[in-house]
């Protein structure tokens, strides 16, 4: 996209990060740095490339155990290792399911059968336990720019589990 760069900087903790968009598209993305005259420096090499429309979308081709990686690193400052451990088995579970090697293999249709096969595996319960984890995690990556679209948005809401009748 060509035109007037859009761009913010802001902190999460001691580092820097980068709010703007490309195609339309919003992008979130660390500067991996604490230090703000690095950031600034930064900031002002996405704006001009954004300008030029050159922006490198490499960004976007991440390996998808990677991500996942990265995910946990972030998530376990602020959750018990119980909590990542578990996200770690679902996300692995879909990526072995759809054999995704990279975070664009990740398509809706895929997403959906993987659920349909929790679902016939191990019921309601559990497959809508796995859509919120994958969802979790896809937000995650579209926030860090390195998904366009978020595949579980267009994902068939799953069935609501029955509730137990009360004695």
């Amino acid at each position: 996209m060509r035109g007037e760069a859009v761009s913010e900087l802001f902190q999460r903790g001691d580092t820097w990060w980068i709010t703007f968009y490309v195609d339309g598209q919003r992008m979130r993305t660390s500067l991996k740095t604490s230090r703000k005259a690095l950031a600034e420096k930064a900031k002002n090499e996405i704006d001009a490339s954004v300008v030029r429309g050159e922006f490198d979308l490499a960004i976007r081709d991440k390996d998808a155990r990677e991500a996942l990686t990265e995910f946990l690193k972030d998530r376990r400052a602020r959750n018990t290792d119980h909590w990542c451990d578990e996200q770690e088995r679902h996300v692995e579970g879909l990526l072995d399911s759809v054999q995704a090697q990279r975070l664009r293999d990740l398509k809706p249709a895929a997403v959906e059968q993987y659920l349909q096969e929790v679902l016939a595996a191990h019921g309601v319960k559990r497959a809508r336990r796995e859509l919120s984890v994958i969802r979790t995690f896809t937000r995650w990556c579209r926030r860090m720019g390195y998904l366009v679209r978020d595949p579980t948005e267009q994902v068939s809401p799953l069935p609501v589990p029955p509730k137990a009748p009360i004695r």
